[in-house]
């Protein structure tokens, strides 16, 4: 016989509190889910926006990026670029949640 076994209350108690997660976790999945999915355009309009900046940075002259505004636009566009990392879909892991029996 086991040392050390769950008994009917607690598996009850167990049980009863798994259960209760479960429509928290299928709620929160849904939430992620349309979360990462207004993402995506939040993410290509800052993007672009990085991009088009970029690309005007790059056409100004040396001197022009060499100087004061052209050092401010650079700051400015790599903000933009880490504004994009940041703004990766999430994702959760649940915990796999059951009731274990103790051998």
């Amino acid at each position: 016989m086991p040392m050390f076994k769950l008994g009917k209350t607690d598996r009850n108690n167990i049980a009863a509190a798994i259960k209760r997660t479960e429509e928290q976790a299928a709620a929160l999945i849904v939430a992620v889910a349309a979360y990462n999915e207004v993402l995506g355009p939040l993410r290509e309009i800052v993007r672009t926006i990085e991009a088009d900046w970029q690309n005007s940075w790059d056409e100004r002259s040396e001197r022009w990026q060499q100087g004061t505004a052209g050092q401010s636009a650079a700051e400015t566009i790599t903000a933009l670029d880490a504004i994009v990392g940041g703004l990766e879909d999430i994702e959760v892991e649940l915990a796999d949640l059951e009731i274990l029996e103790a051998d």
